[in-house]
């Protein structure tokens, strides 16, 4: 009867072991799931956060990307409002340069007319003078052939005689001089109508000049109309980037 008590009590106690190596199985068994949904709860609050983080940094990527726009455009604005000032000095100096052109172009078409209207006398003069040398041309080829005439008649007369002969050298010389002359009036002749041709192209191209610089004049003033137009525009771009 003792050794069944014994017995009953050592089964009763391997039987609270058991129970409570059951419950602290089970509680195991619940903390493991305990800390396994909180594992997964951590888990998906990192993939959370690593989302939240790389949302920051694309955010962040781009205030940095707005804030370098900004400066760039800051930059581009500055830049802008540097280069309308410069057009405006440089379309305020062409304004300038190009009425100082035409008033140097005015002038310079009021030379060619009075030069142009010059040039007509001239050519007038040298007309009759071509017409005065070809009939002093005429008349020093009929005294000529009179001389040379004359001198071979006296040639027969007195060609023994050494005083003839010192008057033909003489002659001679005198014919040499005449002949000479006469190139040189043929030159002469030549070198008037040649300058009678430049005069008459001088007048020609005087006048094309004239032509092309009144419209130049009338170019110019359109161009500095539009500049005007484009420095007024300039101006107002400039007030609003200033603005």
């Amino acid at each position: 009867m003792e050794e069944k008590n014994i017995l009953a009590e050592q089964l009763q106690a391997e039987t609270e072991l058991f129970a409570e190596a059951e419950e602290m199985r089970a509680r195991l068994v619940a903390k493991k799931q305990e800390l396994e949904e909180i594992l997964h709860d951590l888990e998906s609050r990192v993939e959370e956060e690593e989302e939240r983080n790389q949302s920051l940094q694309n955010e962040k990527k781009k205030m940095q990307s707005h804030i370098q726009d900004l400066e760039e455009q800051l930059d581009e604005e500055e830049a802008a409002r540097q280069k309308l000032q410069l057009e405006k000095v440089t379309a305020e100096a062409k304004i300038k340069k190009m009425e100082e052109d035409i008033l140097l172009l005015e002038d310079q078409n009021s030379k060619f007319l009075k030069v142009s209207a010059e040039v007509k006398l001239p050519n007038q003069n040298a007309a009759l003078g071509l017409c005065d040398k070809d009939a002093l041309r005429r008349s020093l080829r009929e005294q000529n052939k009179l001389f040379l005439s004359s001198l071979s008649l006296r040639r027969k007369n007195s060609w023994r005689t050494e005083s003839e002969e010192e008057k033909a050298k003489n002659l001679g010389k005198v014919k040499n001089k005449q002949e000479m002359m006469m190139v040189d009036l043929e030159e002469r002749l030549k070198k008037e109508e040649k300058t009678r041709q430049e005069l008459e192209k001088a007048k020609r191209k005087l006048d094309a000049e004239t032509t092309d610089l009144q419209d130049q004049i009338a170019e110019l003033q359109a161009q500095i109309e539009e500049l005007k137009i484009q420095l007024a525009k300039k101006e107002e771009e400039l007030q609003a980037v200033l603005a």
